[in-house]
This record gives C-alpha cells, sequence and structure tokens, in this order.
C-alpha cells in the first residue's frame, strides 16, 4: 500500500499511476507549481486541479483487450488502480465526451475528486483526465510541457486549422521553460477571439470568444506578457 501523508507524495502516486496507465501531468500544474520549484523559484502555493492526458492510441495499443471500453474504460482502470493501491480514492464528478470543453481537451473527458480514504469529506484537489489522440493543448505554449513524476518533457500542441488539417507548429523545450520562468507566454494561433474552427468543433464553441477573452485576461491581470502567434491557414 502506498502510503500518501503529503502532498508531494500524492502528486507523486497520481504522476505513478498515470504513468503505467500511458498518461502523463500537463497544463497548469507543470506550468506552475513543478517547473518554478525545478528552477528554484518559489511557484504557485496551491492548486485546485491537475490534468492528465492518456495517449489513447498508445492504450490501446498496449491493452487491445481492453480498447472497445473506449474512453470511459481508461478513466475507470486509473481511478481503481489508485484507489486499489493506495490510501486515496477517487470520486466522478463529472464526465463529458465533447461539448464545451472540446476546444481545449479535443477528446473524452473525466473530472474526479481526490480523497484520502481516511478523510472522504475534505477534498485534496481534482484530476482532469483527458484522452485523445493527439496531445489536448491548442492554447498557449506554456501548457505544453508534460510531467510524469520523474521527467519534465515537451509535447508539441495540436494545432487545427480551419479546414480540419492539423498543422506542424514546432515549439523548443528550453524556450518554453524561459518563457514560464520569464511569464511571457505564446498564445498559439488558432487560440484567438473570432477564430475559423474546424467543423468538428466548431458546433461546440458559441462560448469561445467570451471564455477566450477572459482566460487571456486572466493570465494578463496575473503579469504575464501575452505573444500572440500567427500561421497560413490557406491551404
Amino acid at each position: 500500500m502506498f502510503s500518501t501523508a503529503t502532498i508531494a507524495d500524492v502528486i507523486a502516486i497520481i504522476a505513478y499511476f498515470a504513468k503505467c496507465n500511458h498518461g502523463k501531468i500537463y497544463g497548469g500544474f507543470v506550468r506552475d507549481y513543478v517547473i518554478p520549484k525545478k528552477y528554484g523559484q518559489s511557484g504557485a502555493a496551491s492548486f485546485t486541479d491537475i490534468d492528465i492526458w492518456f495517449d489513447f492510441r498508445r492504450f490501446a495499443d498496449a491493452y487491445p483487450e481492453k480498447y472497445t471500453g473506449g474512453v470511459p474504460c481508461l478513466a475507470k482502470r486509473f481511478a481503481e488502480d489508485i484507489q486499489k493501491y493506495t490510501d486515496l480514492v477517487l470520486v466522478a464528478t463529472d464526465s463529458v465526451s465533447v461539448g464545451q470543453v472540446a476546444l481545449e481537451y479535443g477528446g473524452g473527458f473525466s473530472r474526479y475528486a481526490v480523497y484520502r480514504k481516511s478523510d472522504p469529506i475534505n477534498e485534496l484537489f481534482c484530476v482532469d483526465l483527458v484522452v485523445s489522440d493527439y496531445f489536448p493543448v491548442c492554447d498557449f505554449d506554456v501548457n505544453c510541457l508534460t510531467y510524469d513524476g520523474d521527467k519534465i518533457e515537451l509535447e508539441q500542441p495540436n494545432i487545427v486549422g480551419s479546414k480540419g488539417k492539423h498543422y506542424d507548429f514546432k515549439l523548443d523545450e528550453f524556450t518554453v521553460i524561459q518563457n514560464i520562468l520569464q511569464m511571457d507566454l505564446r498564445v498559439l494561433p488558432t487560440y484567438k477571439v473570432g477564430a475559423t474552427f474546424a467543423p468538428e468543433i466548431e458546433k461546440h464553441l458559441a462560448y469561445s470568444s467570451t471564455r477566450m477573452s477572459a482566460r487571456l485576461k486572466k493570465f494578463e491581470d496575473r503579469g504575464w506578457k501575452l505573444i500572440h502567434e500567427s500561421f497560413d491557414d490557406e491551404e
């Protein structure tokens, strides 16, 4: 039985069992907590959620007998592993496969609240489990680092043009880390107010301009410098 005496222990356990299921922590937790602490900055004093991406293609290859279960199967397997081998319990709180999170996640989405078995009242934080064939980031370069409890790695963002084509928009790990430490945020090409999206996600994005504007303002209010990128979407 894995012990979780501290929050650091809990994070290590979450990262370990994510890795066992072809998952990695990514996004705001890595940006605001892991990177600053690794490079001698204070980092976020607290957090409310951790994003985990599971590469569905790698999962399906590794567990072909479970492939038919799809997204719910993978999220359930992760939760069951943690509850079986640790003193934590994960409680499902919200789950969608399409809809208002389609832009940011691009695949299946499940949310679990994390508790200690000895204290089922006080929630520690939430884990947002995202299952997709592509890395589910299309907003900011500083969200493109992953953490598996040991290594920090860069994943290339999922840039989809207005005609549904996936574009290679190459980032490099050193620059992204420096941007985090300097609080420079590159807004990726398709993440812009009034953008035109691929037909398969456009119908889910009636909220998008308002939400995008609010998110960009939130980062500016926290002191981030926004750098807007562009690319040729005429092909």
